[in-house]
């Protein structure tokens, strides 16, 4: 598994660049080399050509008899045959093994519809190692390493806003060149009919971009808060007549009868048939919507709809209680009067 720690946050991106064909599952799974990994190189029979090592700031590594080898962006695969080529100058169809010992943090931006944008810094965890000899057979095609997801990330970074499009999801990711290459996701393709091809493995320097949707489908929503690329509760404000006011946090696609019961329910003073849904939108506007509540309905948009996080339940009091704080306000001052009128008599 690994961990993510948010560090800095980030704006935006800059347009993303024209979309590249998903590299092959293989590609994939190969976790790339870079300054800071430690390996483990070992060589059969030959001990003092074996050891741990970091790679240095300029990517290399020290190989005996080889020297200097620069490995930043190949994969351990790669390495281990170098280096087996390189030996094979001095030693009779060496066998090398070059093993991953402890994985470089990773820094990967998250912007746009996430509920907690920036830069985060993951740790992730080791694999097995690849083993070459002769004219690179390999023991271990890959090193299958628990590198993280796109899915994966995104629910690091508190999982996406009910405005994201996940259909069209980016991931930039620069080459050794110095060029980005872009990569175009459909996430929605991996929620409705599993396609795991979508669900692209990231690598140190990766950049994901969530759009907004240009347009929100109130079906497509109710799924898409089931899903796990969404948080894992919401916030709602539950205030007026209801026996415990304030936040109250909830699952994805509460209905709005839910939050009233997880506030304590309507209290004496409450109007069921008077209950607003107050909702801040991302443009900044704010609807409201007035409905009559039966805390038995089940999920409906137009009864009982599903709430979205930092929505606000207002349950107003009935006519009664109105009415009742309305004599109150008129009748406290000769209530006082009337009492003071008697201590003085």
């Amino acid at each position: 598994m690994f961990s993510v720690a948010p560090v800095l946050a980030q704006t935006g991106l800059p347009a993303p660049a024209p979309r590249l064909d998903l590299p092959s599952p293989t590609a994939r799974t190969l976790y790339v080399l870079g300054p800071g990994d430690r390996v483990r190189i070992d060589v059969f029979n030959v001990a003092e050509f074996s050891g741990e090592q970091q790679v240095l700031l300029d990517g290399s590594l020290t190989i005996p008899l080889v020297g200097s080898l620069m490995v930043s962006g190949k994969t351990l695969a790669q390495v281990a045959e170098e280096i087996r080529f390189q030996l094979s100058a001095f030693l009779e169809r060496p066998i090398v093994n070059v093993s991953l010992v402890a994985a470089r943090p990773m820094r990967i931006a998250v912007v746009g519809e996430v509920n907690r944008p920036g830069a985060y810094t993951l740790t992730v965890g080791t694999g097995t190692g690849v083993t070459l000899g002769e004219a690179g057979a390999s023991t271990a095609s890959s090193l299958q390493v628990p590198i993280p997801s796109v899915t994966q990330i995104l629910q690091g970074a508190g999982g996406i806003t009910e405005e994201a499009d996940i259909r069209r999801v980016q991931v930039r990711r620069p080459t050794p060149g110095g060029s980005l290459q872009s990569f175009t996701v459909n996430l929605w393709d991996l929620i409705q009919v599993g396609d795991l091809e979508q669900d692209l493995l990231l690598f140190d320097g990766d950049s994901v971009f969530v759009p907004t949707a240009a347009t929100l489908d109130a079906t497509e929503a109710v799924q898409l808060a089931s899903a796990n690329l969404s948080p894992v509760e919401i916030s709602v404000n539950v205030v007026g007549e209801v026996v415990r006011p304030g936040l109250v946090r909830l699952p994805p696609n509460t209905p709005m009868n839910q939050a009233i019961l997880a506030a304590g329910g309507f209290s004496r003073r409450a109007d069921e048939l008077s209950v607003e849904l107050i909702r801040l939108n991302p443009n900044g506007t704010v609807t409201r919507r007035e409905f009559a509540v039966d805390l038995t309905q089940n999920l409906n948009e137009q009864t009982n709809p599903a709430l979205r996080n930092t929505d606000i339940v207002v349950v107003n009091p009935s006519v009664l209680a109105q009415t009742a704080d309305v004599l109150n306000e008129i009748l406290g001052p000769l209530t006082s009067l009337t009492v003071l009128q008697r201590i003085f008599r």
